[in-house]
């Protein structure tokens, strides 16, 4: 079947531009269909689609994006080797509105984890379409806050832009951030090295979901910046100074300090730090007191 649906294609390849841009797409769309699936060294679905984006066509007739768009229905059909998020970025690209499921689904079965910047690709694609279709509840492309914390989870290690993603993406479906996002960010920021924005994370959280961070987050955070005394003394003038844009002291921002210098084993930097909550007026917690007893622990050892 598939030396065929080759030598199928090759004739096609052989035709007026025009006629390709007609048949290709049905050809593709027939391959998905296909109750086989190719072995991983020969012609495919996706062979089709490399050839489609070589020749730089653009997706602009109704009935070729209606079959790309069911191209993406076949995810499960990953023996193609089909970049699924490549024809999204194209069909949104073009101008074409694929239906919310599709592209929900699509995002939802996509190894996340394992592909960040395909996740990355998708969701710009899905907040591009959100902004196209702002209030239509035909389009709604609305995305559950359920499957915002499980990105958010898979993708924190790997790569900001898909977390500053969602946060946009939050804004646009008008959602509010979850707890869980928030802390995504805070790991993916402090992984990155952006450590004020990591800091800024901590003080929104604590006005936007009226919560602290969890005491594993913040251990993660002050571990990270107890690598170096350096950097924690350069978190802790950022924090302090006032002058960062969006920067505020907090309850859990300085509790990131304290258990740097846990981490550190400083004990003299703890206490100057554990006074800063009074000077700055921020309430201490049960956390605070457990980082400046692990300081003093640390210290002794």
């Amino acid at each position: 079947v598939y030396r065929l649906t080759s030598s199928f294609f090759a004739h096609l390849t052989t035709l007026p531009r025009d006629k390709q841009g007609v048949f290709l797409p049905r050809l593709m769309l027939a391959m998905m269909r296909m109750r086989w699936d190719a072995p991983a060294e020969t012609f495919g679905a996706g062979s089709i689609w490399r050839y489609w984006k070589r020749l730089g066509w653009e997706m602009t007739d109704e009935v070729c994006c209606e079959s790309f768009c069911e191209v993406l229905t076949y995810t499960y059909r990953r023996q193609q080797k089909v970049p699924f998020h490549e024809i999204l970025a194209a069909l949104v690209e073009g101008g074409y509105s694929p239906q919310s499921s599709i592209v929900l689904r699509l995002l939802q079965e996509e190894q996340l984890e394992l592909r960040p910047k395909v996740t990355t690709s998708i969701l710009q694609s899905l907040l591009a379409l959100r902004r196209r279709h702002p209030d239509d509840d035909k389009f709604s492309y609305a995305i559950p806050t359920s499957l915002l914390d499980f990105i958010s989870l898979s993708t924190s290690r790997h790569d900001t832009s898909a977390i500053l993603l969602l946060f946009e993406l939050c804004d646009a479906c008008a959602i509010p951030p979850s707890a869980t996002l928030y802390e995504s960010a805070l790991v993916s920021f402090s992984a990155g090295n952006k450590d004020h924005l990591a800091l800024g994370v901590l003080a929104e959280m604590e006005d936007a979901v009226a919560t602290t961070a969890s005491r594993e987050a913040i251990d993660s955070f002050g571990r990270i910046l107890g690598r170096s005394s350096r950097r924690l003394d350069n978190a802790f003038f950022v924090l302090t100074n006032g002058n960062a844009p969006g920067m505020k002291v907090s309850t859990s921002s300085l509790n990131v300090i304290l258990a740097g210098c846990a981490a550190l084993g400083d004990v003299d930097r703890a206490f100057a730090t554990f006074a800063e909550f009074e000077r700055c007026g921020v309430a201490k917690n049960e956390v605070s007191f457990e980082f400046l007893m692990e300081s003093l622990a640390a210290g002794v050892r």
